[in-house]
């Protein structure tokens, strides 16, 4: 699954031997890749106080389409 916004496109798919969200993102000196284990919470600079719990994004995930 991709979804793509403004900052970035993130992936969502298997990494480090297990879940992980694989976040890009533009820099001065390129794209730069942050992964994202499934036990931890994705948090950016540019939305102070955001905060996406991984383990819940793929919970969700799981449930999509079997209701």
């Amino acid at each position: 699954m991709s979804i793509t916004e403004n900052q970035g496109t993130y992936h969502l798919g298997p990494e480090l031997n297990g879940i992980a969200m694989t976040v890009y993102h533009q820099t001065d000196q390129g794209v730069a890749e942050q992964i994202v284990p499934e036990m931890k919470t994705y948090r950016t600079d540019i939305l102070p106080g955001f905060e996406l719990p991984i383990t819940r994004l793929f919970a969700a995930a799981d449930r999509w389409g079997k209701d």
